[in-house]
């Protein structure tokens, strides 16, 4: 795994060696400079570990990957759960016997289905997140379980 080291370097004549470092109007700069001092800079040189990748530890770009794909799998399974509870709402509202003469909150009872009907639409998507959630977590369970080890680290400090 690359990892950059910040290192302390002056800025010398050399031009190849001061392509290398941060440009004199960055933030990186630890102190003015003046007129009789030199400049010092921040660089930035990659730095390799010896040591294999711990399995039971996730990097981030890994660990923001599988969040990314944990929220869309959610997202999506919104869809058909929308669609799941309009189902159910029309069915369960749709076979019941409407009298057209009484109303149902003092709506029209014509409305008030339609407007329970997408409720229950609207219940669908609210679940969707929770059941697509499930479903990751069911084909990524090494994965989740890391992920969770994450969030409860976060929750500590």
């Amino acid at each position: 795994m690359l990892r950059p080291a910040c290192r302390l370097h002056f800025l010398g004549a050399n031009p190849s060696r001061m392509s290398r470092l941060v440009a004199p109007s960055s933030s990186l700069f630890l102190s003015r400079p003046s007129s009789h001092q030199t400049p010092r800079v921040v660089s930035m040189r990659p730095f390799t570990s010896s040591a294999p990748p711990d399995p039971d530890r996730l990097p981030w770009d890994e660990f923001l990957r599988l969040r990314r794909q944990r929220r869309m799998t959610g997202v999506i399974a919104s869809f058909p759960t929308s669609l799941l509870g309009m189902y159910g709402g029309l069915y369960y509202f749709g076979t019941g016997e409407i009298d057209p003469t009484q109303t149902i909150l003092g709506f029209d009872p014509f409305l008030m289905n339609a407007a329970f009907v997408l409720g229950c639409g609207l219940l669908g998507w609210l679940a969707g997140p929770t059941i697509g959630r499930g479903v990751w977590h069911i084909f990524h369970g090494k994965q989740a379980k890391l992920i969770t080890e994450v969030f409860q680290l976060r929750l500590i400090r």
